[in-house]
């Protein structure tokens, strides 16, 4: 089984998590987007608490605020690809809840 990327992990302004990703066995294609509560459960993080950590590292960078700096330091904002890879194949080998919303098939 091949898992692929199709689009970036995004967060849209703290609304939602959104991930397309593409299986493949050899024989057959599926295209499906990973739900947003899966995603949130991989990462760790809210669409929310990501966007509030992107803003608080735009602060970071103007140096202005020395706790902010600690914040983004200490809290890891977007995930590991691979160890989502990982927990993506572990979970589509039988995982008990939904984990996809409706995807495009090819």
């Amino acid at each position: 089984m091949l898992i692929s990327l199709l689009s970036s992990l995004e967060h849209h302004n703290g609304t939602k998590w959104t991930l397309a990703v593409r299986i493949t066995d050899g024989s057959a294609i599926l295209d499906l987007d990973v739900a947003s509560d899966l995603l949130t459960e991989w990462i760790g993080l809210t669409p929310s608490e990501s966007e509030s950590l992107r803003r608080l590292s735009k602060i970071d960078s103007d140096s202005s605020n020395p706790l902010a700096v600690q914040e983004s330091r200490n809290r890891k904002l977007f995930p590991d690809v691979e160890a989502i890879r990982m927990k993506f194949v572990q979970n589509i080998s039988g995982a008990p809840k939904p984990m996809f919303k409706d995807g495009h098939n090819n």
